[in-house]
C-alpha cells in the first residue's frame, strides 16, 4: 500500500487541529482504511464524527492538564 508523506498529503485545518490525509481512497486508492496524521494545538477539539472506513487513533505525544 502506498502511504503519502506529510509534505505531499492533503491538509485540513479546523478547531485548533491540522490533519494530513496519508492513506485514503482519494489519495492512494485504499478502500477499507483511512490514515490521518493529526496535530492538535492546546485547546484543539476533535468533534464526534464517523467514517465508512475503519479508523484508529494512536497518540504519539501528549500533555494532560487539570480541567476546572
Amino acid at each position: 500500500m502506498k502511504i503519502m508523506n506529510k509534505e505531499q498529503a492533503p491538509q485540513y485545518e479546523r478547531d485548533g487541529i491540522r490533519s494530513y490525509l496519508l492513506v485514503a481512497e482519494s489519495t492512494t486508492g485504499a478502500k477499507h482504511i483511512t490514515t490521518t496524521l493529526v496535530e492538535m494545538n492546546h485547546g484543539g477539539l476533535q468533534k464526534p464524527h464517523s467514517h465508512e472506513t475503519e479508523q484508529c487513533y494512536i497518540i504519539i505525544e501528549a500533555r494532560a492538564h487539570e480541567s476546572r
